[in-house]
């Protein structure tokens, strides 16, 4: 007869769970190693923020730098001998020194040109706007012919007075233009203050009434200056312009009075 054996069977579940439970904590701790790596790598990739003066006082530096590594590397030279140079090293080794010179030197002045670039970049931050300065010069033009007007008025304020001079002034940018008519016992003359017209001058009341019917009621009207010699004259053209619709001013002067007329330049138009 066979004998059985009464103790437990050999398991290997307590070893599954202590290698399952070692790899967990493994996977665990390198999860954390990769996040903590890349949030370092990150905040390392983060560009500083720094004004645009502080900007070019650092590239300045970094570019005086680079200029004198580059000087450095240039006056430096190696020159190999046959077989081994003044300082120990073989010509294999004095040309391989020579060329990681070389290439240091070409790295150097790579990244020195790339930071003159960047200063030139940066000087122009600290120029000022182009718009702005057009700007500035039309407001100082315009302020050196205000203050030019203003010596024109005060030296035309300054002189001597013409009391027998009568002066009328128009607005030189009104839409609608005068017409100055001097009325008097002997003739009518109009004056204009449009361009291109020319002053007309009637022997009676009706010749002037002919001809102002065909100007334009939309963009003239009359100015009547009335001397004592023509105030019959000025009643019969006043109510015959009205009722053909025009508009008109009425003045009186003194006989023998010398009209002036002078244009009014706005204070906001152009020149």
């Amino acid at each position: 007869m066979s004998r059985k054996s009464k103790g437990s069977p050999f398991s290997l579940f307590a070893f599954q769970d202590a290698i399952t439970s070692v790899c967990g904590v493994i996977v665990l701790t390198t999860l954390l190693l990769a996040v903590e790596l890349t949030r370092r790598s990150v905040d390392e990739d983060a560009p500083d923020v720094e004004s645009n003066a502080a900007r070019v006082r650092e590239i300045r530096s970094e570019t005086l730098a680079r200029l004198q590594a580059i000087k450095t590397l240039e006056e430096t030279q190696i020159i190999p001998s046959a077989d081994v140079g003044s300082s120990g090293l073989s010509k294999a080794e004095l040309e391989e020194r020579a060329s990681r010179v070389e290439s240091r030197l070409e790295s150097a002045k790579k990244e020195g040109e790339r930071l003159k670039q960047e200063l030139e970049e940066a000087k122009k931050l600290e120029e000022p706007d182009s718009d702005l300065s057009k700007k500035i010069d039309e407001l100082r033009e315009k302020n050196r012919l205000a203050r030019d007007e203003i010596k024109a008025i005060e030296a035309e304020s300054n002189e001597p007075v013409d009391e027998n001079v009568v002066l009328f002034s128009y607005s030189e940018a009104a839409k609608e233009k005068p017409w100055f008519v001097d009325i008097s016992g002997a003739k009518i003359v109009a004056r204009p203050t449009l361009e291109g017209e020319e002053t007309q001058e009637f022997e009676s009341p009706d010749e002037f009434l002919k001809w102002a019917r065909r100007r334009s009621k939309a963009k003239e009207y009359f100015v009547l200056i009335v001397r004592p010699s023509g105030a019959a004259s000025n009643d019969v053209v006043s109510m015959v312009l009205e009722d053909a619709g025009f508009k008109i001013g009425i003045d009186l002067v003194g006989e023998n009075r010398r009209l002036e007329f002078m244009a009014v330049r706005d204070k906001g138009a152009k020149r």
